[in-house]
């Protein structure tokens, strides 16, 4: 075989090699689309139900609140009932009951309706204010002082007569509703026979001891320049021993 032959050869066995590498390389690409196709196709999502706003407890979910994403199905939660319906949030009316950012999956449980009506009907969560306080009950009419004209957000003073001596036993006390659940949300001052009121929680417990051992409670509303301001001056408790000198000083 002449020089000349050998080097033709040669290059058509490189070209050959050059060829099948090309070859394999793109069977190599192609292989791979149908498995990426394939990935993107198993990730399949759920149109849920989530909170498009950041919701504090007692909000209640509207179309300005909530909305209907696409959500990773391997994603949702087992054992808990989620919605991809709205309608099914928002009739009957419903309200959060605890805090939710934007983004959250909305679940059963973390919501209260009010289904029904009259006296069984439910109430949004109670918000409460300070941490460590808590909300009790308390008698109220007429003859508990304010003639009546308590309202919601009013702050009181409660005065305790207990042994012969009036006292501000506790001061500065948020009213978070006036009256009882068979009564809301139509309750007025003038028919309305509870005030649910906000406390520290040994506050409460005191308060209640109180009312057990029969002790006279009457209320008074603070100028609205007033609230937040706690205890304030000439809240001295008054006895037979000392009125006559609150008349006279």
């Amino acid at each position: 075989m002449t020089m000349k032959r050998r080097r033709l050869l040669v290059a058509v066995v490189a070209a050959l090699v050059a060829g099948g590498s090309m070859v394999l390389l793109v069977d190599y690409v192609s292989s791979q689309q149908p498995a990426v196709a394939a990935g993107a196709a198993a990730v399949t999502t759920t149109r849920v139900v989530v909170t498009t706003a950041d919701l504090k407890p007692g909000d209640q979910l509207t179309d300005a609140n909530v909305g209907l994403v696409a959500y990773p199905t391997s994603a949702l939660p087992a054992g808990y009932q989620y919605y991809t319906d709205m309608t099914r949030v928002l009739t009957p009316p419903q309200y959060t009951t605890t805090q939710l950012p934007k983004g959250t999956l909305i679940l059963s449980s973390l919501l209260v309706s009010t289904q029904g009506a009259g006296p069984t009907v439910s109430q949004p969560p109670i918000q409460i204010d300070n941490p460590g306080d808590v909300a009790i009950a308390i008698p109220y009419g007429e003859a508990n002082g304010a003639g009546g004209y308590v309202q919601p957000e009013d702050r009181l003073d409660v005065i305790v007569a207990d042994s012969g001596t009036e006292h501000y036993a506790f001061q500065d006390v948020r009213v978070i509703k006036v009256g009882g659940r068979a009564e809301q949300p139509a309750a007025t001052g003038g028919n309305a026979n509870l005030l649910l009121i906000e406390l520290p929680r040994e506050e409460a417990a005191t308060l209640a001891y109180l009312e057990d051992r029969g002790a006279t409670i009457r209320y008074v509303i603070r100028p609205h320049d007033e609230y937040g301001k706690g205890s304030l001056p000439d809240s001295a408790p008054v006895g037979g021993a000392n009125w006559n000198s609150f008349l006279n000083g």
